[in-house]
């Protein structure tokens, strides 16, 4: 089915920081990676007010409590 261990899973910059402090970590920063020219450009433009929407990836960092 489509909610087994082998599909993928979408995730977003919220529901890994949840993850995170149900294991007792507090995320503390996190960066948006853009590899496309055209990416950077828009979140640029948009006053990076877009730029959870436009990133590829998202590195989210944290430290135990």
């Amino acid at each position: 089915g489509i909610f087994d261990r082998t599909h993928l899973r979408i995730t977003t910059r919220r529901t890994v920081e949840e993850w995170l402090r149900a294991c007792d970590i507090e995320p503390f920063r996190h960066t948006y990676v853009m590899p496309q020219r055209r990416e950077r450009w828009l979140a640029a433009g948009s006053l990076h007010l877009l730029d959870e929407l436009l990133a590829r990836q998202v590195i989210v960092v944290g430290r135990r409590v």
